[in-house]
């Protein structure tokens, strides 16, 4: 009985609860009651694995630098996606980038990985843990300044990724098998 109690998660299923009455577009008793029963059934039947947090530790100073990051890429990455896709010229090249990424915990990296896919412009096409590298596409990649940008983004991204959930910088610019940044190819 405890090993189903224990599947249980507070916020999850809080969650779970409200999205339920989002679906059906009011909060009565019956909705959070059904919301709940059916958060309960989710999560006893799909249990998630427990996050490997005791090597993660928050700095929140840094979190919110690495949110304001995320809030003005996110601005600036769709206006310039936005005028790639308006303006009355041909798409500009794209590029292909290997990027060292040089953080030490799964969650600091899938959190990367995840805030890099969220903002306009970039995405991550592989992570390779071994060499601490990520492969990443390039929307705009026109001239070499805007591919020195791509790499110099990445670069930040890293920065603060590290203060906020490893506390520590990074000590030199080659990543684990000694090799910096790449561009794989352009399109």
């Amino acid at each position: 009985m405890t090993a189903f109690i224990r599947r249980i998660r507070p916020f999850s299923l809080i969650w779970l609860a409200a999205m339920w009455c989002l679906l059906y577009g009011e909060v009565t008793l019956g909705n959070v009651l059904a919301g709940l029963g059916i958060g309960i059934g989710i999560q006893l039947v799909f249990p998630l694995p427990a996050l490997p947090m005791q090597s993660v530790k928050v700095d929140f100073g840094a979190l919110a630098g690495l949110m304001w990051m995320f809030v003005t890429g996110l601005i600036s990455g769709a206006v310039s996606v936005s005028w790639l896709a308006l303006r009355p010229q041909e798409p500009p090249k794209s590029a292909i980038l290997t990027a060292p990424m040089r953080v030490h915990t799964d969650f600091a990296m899938v959190t990367g990985a995840s805030l890099y896919n969220l903002q306009p412009g970039g995405t991550v096409l592989d992570i390779d843990l071994a060499r601490h590298e990520w492969t990443v596409h390039l929307l705009d990649a026109s001239t070499p300044e805007k591919i020195e940008q791509g790499f110099a983004d990445i670069a930040d991204l890293e920065r603060r990724l590290l203060a906020a959930f490893e506390g520590g910088a990074v000590a030199d610019s080659t990543a684990a098998d000694g090799s910096t940044k790449a561009v794989k190819g352009l399109a």
